[in-house]
């Protein structure tokens, strides 16, 4: 009889819930879910905004200017540049490429005794140098350029 009145008394100790307690196990699993749920969704958030404007890592502290293109140009942007640009293929404007060259200009002269084999071909010119430097030349280089003097 003792023992029935200790379990009656540790009842009455014991408030009543008023609504049942769910299992601890089930509240993080829904907890983990909505988690999962917010994360997913952050995550596609970010996937539909780098396909509307994919950019290279190195261009979100650039602001690009407000550019507007004359015809023939288009307004460009690839998804390695930062800024868009005016551009044209070569076809619809004409480059120069150095060819209004005809007869052989008083000013070109051979690439340099010293220059690399790579330079074969290169036009080089007679060097206008500043007071203070002289016709020389720098290892490397196809052609004489200007050096301090000597």
């Amino acid at each position: 009889a003792q023992a029935v009145s200790t379990i009656q008394h540790e009842d009455t100790l014991r408030p009543k819930a008023a609504h049942p307690v769910p299992h601890p196990a089930l509240g993080r699993r829904s907890a983990m879910s909505i988690m999962r749920s917010i994360v997913f969704a952050a995550l596609s958030l970010v996937a539909v905004a780098m396909k509307a404007s994919p950019q290279a890592p190195n261009c979100f502290d650039i602001q690009c200017a407000d550019i507007q293109c004359l015809s023939p140009f288009k307004l460009r942007r690839l998804d390695d540049q930062c800024c868009p640009i005016c551009w044209a293929d070569d076809d619809e404007i004409k480059l120069d490429r150095h060819t209004a060259l005809k007869e052989k200009s008083p000013y070109l002269t051979e690439t340099h005794p010293a220059a690399p084999g790579t330079c074969e071909g290169a036009l080089c010119f007679k060097p206008a140098c500043a007071p203070g430097y002289t016709v020389g030349y720098v290892q490397g280089r196809c052609c004489a350029c200007c050096v301090a003097g000597r």
